[in-house]
Protein backbone atom coordinates (compact mmCIF):
# COMPACT_ATOMS: atom_id res chain seq x y z
CA UNK A 1 0.00 0.00 0.00
CA UNK A 2 1.53 3.36 -0.73
CA UNK A 3 -0.11 6.61 0.92
CA UNK A 4 0.67 10.13 0.59
CA UNK A 5 -0.02 12.38 3.34
CA UNK A 6 -1.21 16.33 2.61
CA UNK A 7 -1.30 18.90 5.02
CA UNK A 8 -3.12 22.24 5.14
CA UNK A 9 -1.15 25.17 4.60
CA UNK A 10 -2.64 26.67 7.77
CA UNK A 11 -0.48 23.77 9.31
CA UNK A 12 -3.02 22.61 11.92
CA UNK A 13 -2.62 18.68 11.88
CA UNK A 14 -6.53 19.04 11.68
CA UNK A 15 -6.46 19.61 7.77
CA UNK A 16 -4.91 15.91 6.90
CA UNK A 17 -5.79 14.48 3.26
CA UNK A 18 -4.55 10.76 2.97
CA UNK A 19 -4.26 9.17 -0.71
CA UNK A 20 -3.86 5.69 -0.62
CA UNK A 21 -3.62 2.86 -3.53
CA UNK A 22 -2.76 -0.72 -2.75
CA UNK A 23 -1.43 -1.40 -5.79
CA UNK A 24 0.31 -0.30 -9.23
CA UNK A 25 -2.52 -2.01 -10.78
CA UNK A 26 -5.75 -0.59 -8.78
CA UNK A 27 -8.16 0.98 -10.11
CA UNK A 28 -9.12 3.65 -7.17
CA UNK A 29 -7.46 5.66 -5.13
CA UNK A 30 -8.97 6.23 -1.83
CA UNK A 31 -8.98 9.76 -0.19
CA UNK A 32 -9.41 10.28 3.61
CA UNK A 33 -10.22 13.38 5.42
CA UNK A 34 -9.03 13.90 8.99
CA UNK A 35 -11.41 14.84 11.26
CA UNK A 36 -10.94 17.51 14.86
CA UNK A 37 -11.44 15.41 17.59
CA UNK A 38 -14.60 16.83 20.17
CA UNK A 39 -15.62 15.83 23.17
CA UNK A 40 -17.57 11.77 23.62
CA UNK A 41 -21.09 13.70 23.88
CA UNK A 42 -20.62 16.06 21.09
CA UNK A 43 -19.49 12.82 18.83
CA UNK A 44 -22.53 10.87 20.82
CA UNK A 45 -25.13 13.83 19.72
CA UNK A 46 -23.53 14.33 16.20
CA UNK A 47 -24.10 10.30 15.85
CA UNK A 48 -28.00 10.70 16.72
CA UNK A 49 -28.29 13.77 14.09
CA UNK A 50 -27.03 11.74 11.57
CA UNK A 51 -29.29 8.88 12.29
CA UNK A 52 -32.00 11.14 12.36
CA UNK A 53 -31.50 12.54 8.97
CA UNK A 54 -29.57 16.13 9.41
CA UNK A 55 -26.38 16.04 7.70
CA UNK A 56 -23.82 18.90 8.69
CA UNK A 57 -23.29 21.52 5.93
CA UNK A 58 -19.52 20.31 6.04
CA UNK A 59 -19.94 17.11 5.80
CA UNK A 60 -19.71 13.42 7.64
CA UNK A 61 -16.78 11.04 8.23
CA UNK A 62 -16.76 10.27 4.36
CA UNK A 63 -13.71 8.21 2.26
CA UNK A 64 -14.73 8.49 -1.58
CA UNK A 65 -12.93 6.56 -4.36
CA UNK A 66 -10.88 8.23 -7.44
CA UNK A 67 -11.40 6.22 -10.76
CA UNK A 68 -8.25 7.45 -13.46
CA UNK A 69 -10.71 9.49 -14.81
CA UNK A 70 -11.21 11.44 -11.61
CA UNK A 71 -7.61 11.86 -11.34
CA UNK A 72 -6.80 13.22 -14.55
CA UNK A 73 -9.45 15.73 -14.48
CA UNK A 74 -7.57 16.95 -11.35
CA UNK A 75 -4.05 16.47 -12.08
CA UNK A 76 -5.77 18.65 -15.06
CA UNK A 77 -7.33 21.16 -13.29
CA UNK A 78 -3.89 21.94 -11.28
CA UNK A 79 -2.04 22.19 -14.21
CA UNK A 80 -4.32 25.20 -15.04
CA UNK A 81 -4.30 26.38 -12.04
CA UNK A 82 -0.52 26.38 -12.01
CA UNK A 83 0.02 27.83 -15.28
CA UNK A 84 -2.11 30.73 -14.24
CA UNK A 85 0.08 30.85 -11.12
CA UNK A 86 3.12 31.60 -13.74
Amino acid sequence: MKKKYLECSCESEDHLMVLRFISDDDDFIYVATHLTSVVWYKRVWNAVLYVLGRRSRWGDFEEYLWTTGHVREFRDFCDNWLKGRK
